[in-house]
Formats: C-alpha cells, structure tokens, sequence
C-alpha cells in the first residue's frame, strides 16, 4: 500500500466498502468507483479544470488577519474563496482565533452576495458526510457544535437568526440521495439559504487539512468520488447555496506522484489521510461551527 514519508507527514490509508460505506476502492483501468460515499465539493472539482474556469483578472490573492485567502470569480459569476490556513491543528490559540475571525468575514460577505437578511432569513445548515469515519465526519461534527434557535420565541428575540440543522448521513446509511433529502427539508422549512460543509479530497499534498474553501457554486455529492452524485446548488434547491470544506483525504495516486513512486506502482486507489485525523477533524470543526455560530447566534457566540 502506502509507506510514509519520512518526517510529521505521517499518513494512514482507508477502504470504504460497499455495504457499510466505511471505505473506498476504485478501478484504476476504467476510472469507476464501486463506492462513492465520500462526498466532495463543486470546487474540488474545479481545482482539476480550473484554468478553462478562472480568467487571471478574476483571480487575486490577499492577507486578512494574517491569513493568506485566494480570491476567484468563475464562469457564470459564482465565487470562490480559499483560506490557506497550514496546519491549524499544530497551532495555538492566536493563530486559530486569526483563522476564526477572517473565515467569519468572508462568509458575512457570502451572505451579502446572496442577498440573505440575517434578522428575517431562515438558514438551514447541513452536514454532509458519514459520521461513523473520521476523515468524512466533518459536517456532521459542525452539525454537533452549532448553537440552534430555530423558531424557538426567546432565541429568536435574543437576536439569533432561525437556523436549522441537518446531519444527511450518506446514501449507503439511509437509501435517501443526499440532494433529495436536503431539497425536501428545505422547501418544507421555507430555507431561504442553504449552507453545506463536508470533507474533500485535496488536490495537491500541500492542500490536505491545510485550506478551507469557500464557494456559491454549490456542492455535488459523491462528485469528488467519481458517482456524478446530487448537485447541490442554487439551480436545483429553492434557494441560495453556500458550500464550505476542508479537504481532509487525498489519493493514493496523487501522493504517490508527488513522493516520486514509479507508474503503475498501485493496482487499486485509495484515499489516505495524516495519522491525526481525528485531531485535525476537530480543530475544523470547530473553526467553521465558531465562525457560523458568530454570524447567526451572535449573543451567545464565544
């Protein structure tokens, strides 16, 4: 399989099989995938064919709060936003409070694009992922961590905007397509936004568990594994989508390029993931539930 490298990038490898949705395989040969449970945004998939979707003078890169953010517009006038935030996990609390508060600021100006009024919206929040691995638990660990008010009257005249939540599990778990489930709660709740988070799988070594992206392109599930899965996105839900993630899983395929291994060295892809997974998991968790709680539960916010 896949031997570390030498030095903290340690790594672990996982297989998600059919029936429990736990791991992954892929048939090189063909490109198919047996398995696609592991959601993964829109935007990851533009990270393969960006170049045919980012005009150089949309794209520019700036510092906020000491954080390095990647700005894009794309075709079709939808935007994307990376915070390179390093290795978060590894730092202590004024680099994480930085990472908080520029993350914040950059969702505040998503809400503005889209035209959502904090005091009157209603905001549905979804965790896409499988709880039950680690590396793909990130939305449903958010979901955990965010204070909701709902229609609730003392939340309400507190200032908290009607927030709602969802954990969407994966098809494997519930036979309900993620895009499915999450069209029918928010026509039922009358959502004027949508906002996902979700785990992904990065690009490139230097990605993994060290940016967040941010886009309004919207989100297709199971897209990032090869299923085609549900797109997530203001054409298909009733109202505006916001997609977040954090990739926290990269191919055997993409490593194994990058660490100089011969071609053809694996007869089957995987996904592998730093041996903190569970420690790198939990510090995004709470930097995104921090900087959501901050915009629509802003009186009780921390």
């Amino acid at each position: 399989m896949y031997t570390s490298p030498s030095g903290n990038n340690r790594a672990s490898a996982f297989f998600i099989t059919k029936n429990t949705g736990e791991t992954l395989k892929v048939n090189r040969k063909t490109n198919e995938f047996r398995q696609t449970d592991l959601n993964h945004l829109a935007i990851e998939q533009l990270d393969r064919q960006a170049a045919d979707s980012i005009h150089e003078a949309s794209h520019r890169e700036y510092t906020k709060n000491g954080v390095r953010i990647s700005h894009a517009f794309l075709d079709g006038g939808a935007s994307y936003h990376t915070l390179i935030t390093g290795k978060l996990w590894l730092c202590g609390d004024d680099v994480r409070n930085r990472a908080r508060s520029a993350l914040t600021e950059v969702l505040l100006g998503y809400l503005t694009r889209v035209g959502f009024c904090l005091r009157s919206g209603k905001v549905l929040f979804c965790g896409l992922g499988n709880e039950g691995i680690t590396a793909d638990a990130l939305g449903p660990m958010i979901c955990s961590r965010l204070m909701v008010g709902g229609r609730d009257a003392f939340f309400r005249s507190a200032g908290f905007t009607e927030m709602y939540v969802m954990k969407t599990g994966v098809p494997s778990q519930s036979g309900i397509g993620t895009g499915e489930h999450i069209k029918v709660m928010a026509k039922h709740l009358g959502a004027d936004l949508i906002i996902t988070a979700d785990a992904a799988a990065a690009k490139t070594v230097k990605r993994l568990a060290s940016v967040v992206q941010i886009t309004d392109r919207g989100t297709a599930a199971g897209a990032g594994c090869g299923s085609g899965g549900d797109e997530i996105s203001a054409k298909t839900m009733p109202c505006p989508v916001i997609s977040i993630c954090v990739p926290t899983v990269i191919r055997s395929s993409v490593l194994a390029e990058a660490y100089g291994a011969a071609e053809g060295s694996f007869t089957e892809e995987f996904l592998v993931s730093f041996s903190e997974i569970d420690t790198i998991t939990e510090c995004y968790a709470d930097l995104i539930a921090h900087a959501v709680n901050s915009i629509f539960s802003a009186p009780l916010a921390g």
